[in-house]
C-alpha cells in the first residue's frame, strides 16, 4: 500500500473520530441539560386517556422517579373524568403503589349517586385503566 493511500485512510479515520467526538460533546451537553431539569422536578407523570362511547374519559397516570431514569415507575392512579362546567368532575377508580400493586378505590352508594354513576359504570370504566403489563 502506498504512503498516499495510508495518509488518505488516516485522514478519513481522523474525520470519523472528530465527528464522534463532536457527537459525544453534544450528547454530554444534552445530558447536562436533562440533569438540570431532573433536579427541578422530583418526578414526572405520563397520562393515558381512553374516551368512552358513553361519555367521559378514563385517565390513567403513571408516575416516574426522574427524567434521567424514566424506567423507574413509582406509582399511578386512574380516574373517570366526567367533564362538567365550570370544572371537570373526577371519580377516582384505583391507585397503584411503587410495588405496582393496584388497589381499587372504595366508594359508597352516596358517592355513586353524587357522580351520577352505577356500579356497572364504575366497573366498565375501571376495565379501561391502562396499567403496565407487570401490574399485580
Amino acid at each position: 500500500m502506498s504512503e498516499d493511500c495510508l495518509l488518505k485512510e488516516l485522514r478519513a479515520e481522523r474525520a470519523r473520530l472528530d465527528a464522534l467526538q463532536t457527537r459525544y460533546e453534544e450528547l454530554e451537553s444534552l445530558y447536562s441539560r436533562l440533569s438540570a431539569l431532573d433536579h427541578a422536578a422530583s418526578s414526572f407523570v405520563i397520562f393515558h386517556a381512553h374516551h368512552l362511547s358513553s361519555g367521559g374519559t378514563v385517565q390513567t397516570s403513571h408516575r416516574y422517579a426522574s427524567l434521567i431514569d424514566p424506567s423507574t415507575l413509582t406509582g399511578g392512579w386512574c380516574y373517570l373524568d366526567l367533564g362538567g362546567v365550570p370544572l371537570n368532575r373526577n371519580f377516582y377508580l384505583a391507585d397503584m403503589d411503587r410495588r405496582l400493586r393496584v388497589t381499587p378505590m372504595a366508594y359508597s352508594k352516596a358517592d355513586l349517586d353524587a357522580a351520577g354513576l352505577s356500579e356497572a359504570d364504575v366497573a366498565a370504566a375501571t376495565k379501561r385503566c391502562t396499567w403496565p403489563p407487570d401490574v399485580q
